[in-house]
């Protein structure tokens, strides 16, 4: 995993709670390094490894991605 993936995993971890949703303009407000093209890289990426929860609406012109959340998985990735 490398450290935009981790970064962004921990954005997630500690503000997706209580049922708290996040799309990508919410995570790159947490961070000072992550561009847009990032994060739209990164998040299909980490649902497909199953490590985060993800709500995928197509739109005319691509995807937004509404993350939901960390899973078991991603949690124990992270503290690895």
């Amino acid at each position: 995993m490398n450290e935009k993936q981790k970064e962004i995993m921990q954005i997630i971890q500690s503000q997706c709670i209580n049922g708290r949703e996040m799309d990508v303009p919410d995570i790159m407000k947490y961070s000072s390094s992550l561009t847009m093209q990032e994060v739209l890289e990164v998040i299909p990426f980490l649902e497909n490894q199953g490590y985060i929860e993800v709500i995928e609406i197509d739109m005319c012109c691509g995807a937004d991605y509404i993350v939901t959340g960390i899973t078991k998985e991603g949690i124990n990735i992270l503290h690895s």
